[in-house]
């Protein structure tokens, strides 16, 4: 996550850690690298879907507007 950071056009891409290691240590690491959100397995769709949403800055019904979708990249 550290060199994505330096990487201007990857730098906005959030990312979230998925981990089933002990929660409390890998999530603060997590968090500290710059992570936008952190599951800990097992993890259930709904709640999957819902972090990837908040994450984009999604709210319900709504989508955010990407450089992808305007055909940019």
């Amino acid at each position: 996550m550290e060199k994505l950071e330096q990487i201007p056009f990857l730098a906005v891409i959030p990312i979230i850690v998925v981990s089933a290691r002990d929660a409390v240590g890998n999530q603060k690491r997590a968090y500290e690298a710059g992570a936008k959100a952190f599951l800990q397995e097992p993890v259930n769709d709904a709640e999957s879907l819902a972090v990837i949403r908040q994450a984009l800055g999604e709210t319900a019904g709504t989508k955010k507007s990407t450089l992808y979708d305007q055909g940019a990249v």
